[in-house]
């Protein structure tokens, strides 16, 4: 284990965890900027494949990059916002020495924007709004330690200004049915693709999951629940000594070749193509 600032990282895994840790005043979100980051961890490190137990978003204020959020990649260009959620599969670019922005990790989990990673380019105004918050924000942190009330008054403004009203997702709180659904979904996925086995784990039908997660998404539970067999099927791909037929195997199918037809028809692709293009080597 490393520690880092208020980040811990794990560094016996190739898939590492990084672990939020409280500042001296225990506050749930910390801000710092690229730079500031770049300072503490080696690019070489920041371009490993990680998955933090705290919300991460980056807002970007200069240059070109990217970042890669559960093997898709996400353009970083000046006023756009990046939300990644705890539990995502993430490693940065940093390739450009000019790109620069500044980070909220947030330990709380109560991200208004959509479940999956987003990219938001704000407009104009908005940038003009979210600029003295984020800098009240920073001068705020860098005085010392603050009550609890001053710091989750200012965690809420900054959640607030990140992700605008038109892009704000609050069904899913709406709905505890749907935000049990995906707690079971990233649990048990990996040995169930049958929304009925959810459904009678939940006490709910397979046509209420499919109600609340069109709701909340716009997508079927079923699809849901094979994006979520693919996500995992990747991120044990693109591990060193895993093969099609291990991870079959780990994800509950009977046979190799099932589970090549299951991918390829989601992904066009074979596992082994897949696998060849992503792998993390050790």
């Amino acid at each position: 284990m490393v520690k880092i600032g208020h980040m811990t990282f794990d560094t016996a895994r190739e898939i590492r965890n990084v672990a939020y840790v409280p500042p001296a005043d225990k506050a749930q979100f910390e801000l710092m900027s690229v730079a500031e980051l770049q300072r503490r961890v080696a690019n070489a490190e920041l371009h490993q494949h990680q998955r933090a137990d705290f919300d991460l978003t980056i807002v970007c204020t200069a240059g070109l990059s990217w970042h890669e959020v559960d093997f898709n990649r996400i353009e970083l260009r000046p006023n756009r916002v990046v939300s990644i959620r705890a539990g995502q599969v993430h490693r940065w670019g940093l390739a450009d020495a000019g790109f620069d922005g500044w980070l909220l990790l947030s330990a709380t989990h109560d991200a208004l924007g959509p479940r999956s990673a987003t990219a938001i380019d704000l407009a104009t105004e908005e940038w003009a709004d979210l600029r003295p918050i984020v800098t009240l924000a920073r001068r705020r942190r860098q005085t010392g330690p603050a009550p609890i009330p001053v710091q989750e008054a200012m965690h809420t403004l900054l959640r607030h200004a990140l992700v605008p009203e038109r892009h704000r997702t609050l069904n899913a709180a709406h709905s505890p049915i749907f935000a049990d659904f995906v707690q079971a979904m990233e649990h048990d996925a990996s040995h169930s693709r049958s929304v009925q086995h959810f459904a009678t784990q939940l006490g709910c039908s397979a046509r209420t999951l499919t109600r609340v997660s069109l709701d909340a998404e716009g997508k079927t539970a079923k699809r849901l629940v094979d994006e979520r067999v693919i996500l995992q099927a990747k991120r044990l791909l693109s591990l060193s000594g895993h093969t099609a037929a291990t991870v079959a195997s780990e994800l509950g199918f009977s046979e190799s070749t099932n589970f090549a037809k299951f991918f390829k028809r989601h992904t066009s692709e074979t596992p082994g193509e897949w696998q060849r293009a992503n792998r993390q080597e050790a």
